[in-house]
């Protein structure tokens, strides 16, 4: 029940009904806010390196992006932080026809994979260099 008393020509509400309107504002505030901040959550900040060694953060990262490009063709994926690269290590030598189409298809899965798990790697860079071997240890052109 709302009471009013009458001030010249407007009307304002008692302390009663202020004192009942002011907790519910601020109950409806908090719960907004709770769910913002909910959705909002930015999961794309990169997991913490700290207490890794470079060779637990290599394979951490390399296992990840390895299950993003499932490729049969990819022995390895391994992450050089000191040059900032990925190197992909494939099962096929550098010499086999159609293996550069391969790299390239390579390449712009571990490019989707870097934006697509940013959260669930160590790395720190925005980009890096990524470089595709064959089963002959040579570097295949793309």
């Amino acid at each position: 029940m709302v009471y009013a008393v009458k001030l010249g020509n407007n009307f304002e509400r008692s302390d009663f009904a202020m004192k009942i309107k002011v907790p519910f504002m601020v109950i409806a505030m908090l719960v907004i806010i709770g769910v913002v901040s909910v959705w909002s959550d930015d999961k794309t900040a990169p997991m913490s390196a700290s207490g890794l060694t470079d060779e637990e953060r290599s394979a951490h990262d390399g296992e990840i992006l390895a299950e993003e490009v499932a490729s049969g063709s990819v022995v390895s994926i391994e992450v050089d932080y000191s040059n900032d690269a990925i190197i992909v290590r494939l099962r096929v030598p550098s010499s086999k026809q159609y293996v550069a189409e391969t790299a390239k298809d390579l390449e712009a899965s571990v490019k989707a994979a870097l934006k697509e798990r940013k959260g669930d790697l160590t790395l720190e860079k925005d980009s890096y260099f990524i470089y595709i071997y064959g089963s002959d240890k040579r570097l295949i052109n793309y």
